[in-house]
């Protein structure tokens, strides 16, 4: 146990030492909660399109908070994750682990550790921010909030861990990270709301993790109750993702 501590610790201060990791961990959710609080603060929460609440019924600051907390674990699990491994892949670094007989479980479980640490500091620090600003409120059901925080940490690392595991090297881990981290950033309800989205564009978006996850954090955040339908989504997901990541992780 003291050993798997250790190598978390090492791995969190590395982490805070890549740029491109803690730009889009830490600094891009903050700046657009601040930009779309400031635009969308003052929405009705009634508003509606097609029949469905713009906000779902809150006020549009409010769903931005919830929606940056998502968007910094979509981060850590398809931005930090996979180019992290990567990079360690090509570096040799995994090699030396295997020589240093690192079990993939504690590999995979030192960056949960950190990946978990680093988007509940940024979700903390973007609420407590918005609060102070903008006046938002606070999770209605926190233990609610919590849990789907947790799942949905789990299911972005084990995707995560998949993408560094199919992906060879970290210029390629870093571009594909890119691409999905942007699209499923614009689809699925983190930047524009989905209710906004053309209907058949938001139909296809419903099916993105990320989707999945903005449902089950904003349902307990808002009043509404945990969502076990989307919680058991993500477990499953997690799955999808874990068993196959396992199987394909290369130490070289």
């Amino acid at each position: 146990m003291r050993g798997f501590l250790a190598l978390a610790w090492v791995e969190l201060k590395l982490f805070l030492r890549d740029a491109f990791a803690t730009v889009f961990a830490l600094a891009f959710p903050l700046i657009t909660l601040l930009l779309l609080a400031a635009v969308f603060g003052e929405s009705d929460p009634q508003e509606q399109v097609d029949g469905q609440f713009i906000f779902r019924g809150a006020h549009g600051d409010d769903y931005y908070v919830a929606a940056s907390v998502a968007l910094a674990i979509a981060a850590v699990g398809l931005l930090a994750l996979p180019v992290h491994l990567a990079s360690y892949r090509g570096e040799g670094v995994l090699r030396r682990f295997r020589a240093s007989s690192v079990p993939t479980w504690a590999l995979f479980g030192a960056q949960f550790v950190v990946g978990l640490s680093v988007a509940a500091f940024s979700s903390l620090l973007m609420t407590t921010i918005a609060w102070v600003i903008y006046g938002t409120s606070w999770p209605a059901a926190p233990l609610g909030v919590a849990v789907a925080f947790l799942l949905a940490m789990l299911c972005f690392t084990s995707l995560g861990f998949l993408l560094g595991a199919l992906l060879p090297t970290a210029r390629a881990a870093q571009g594909i990270g890119l691409l999905l981290f942007f699209t499923t950033y614009m689809l699925a309800g983190t930047g524009p709301p989905r209710a906004v989205l053309p209907s058949g564009v938001r139909d296809i978006s419903g099916i993105q993790p990320l989707a999945r996850v903005l449902i089950a954090i904003q349902d307990p955040w808002f009043g509404f109750g945990w969502n076990w339908q989307e919680l058991g989504l993500l477990a499953c997901i997690t799955i999808a993702a874990l068993a196959p990541a396992a199987l394909l992780f290369r130490w070289d």
